[in-house]
């Protein structure tokens, strides 16, 4: 096995995760990124999305989060984010319930029912949804 890599995803509330790693899966901003053992030193910015990740034990985690960045530097990854669920966490019924809310409010756009500006805000809400969603069934 390749050196472990400290991981530590941080939220203004806690330290959602705190564990050593084989690699790691982010969603930057300019596109998914992946980390591996003894990676050079890298910054960067993250959107909403999933985190993925294989503990030392060859098991696969998945996390949500809202915006953020990360660093790496001498196998340990900081992530700082503005939200950070683990999958397991993620409430299956509320996020489908929310999920199929937005599609109609998108829906009710062709009749005017909103406005354009509703409209942009509910597509990037689906989005983020529809991450949550596919991270649950990942962690099932």
């Amino acid at each position: 096995m390749a050196d472990p890599i400290l991981l530590e995803v941080i939220t203004a509330t806690d330290t959602a995760v705190k564990e050593e790693i084989q690699e790691l899966y982010i969603p930057a901003y300019y596109g998914e990124a992946g980390i591996l053992a003894n990676h050079l030193p890298f910054i960067s910015i993250l959107k909403f999305g999933e985190i993925s990740y294989r503990d030392i034990e060859n098991k696969n985690h998945y996390l949500y989060i809202e915006n953020g960045f990360m660093e790496v530097r001498d196998n340990r990854i900081v992530i700082i984010s503005d939200l950070s669920i683990r999958g397991e966490d993620i409430n299956r019924e509320e996020t489908i319930s929310a999920l199929d809310e937005i599609n109609k409010k998108i829906r009710s756009a062709s009749d005017g029912e909103i406005t354009v500006a509703e409209l942009e805000e509910a597509i990037i809400e689906q989005k983020k949804l529809a991450a949550k969603a596919e991270i649950i069934k990942k962690s099932e």
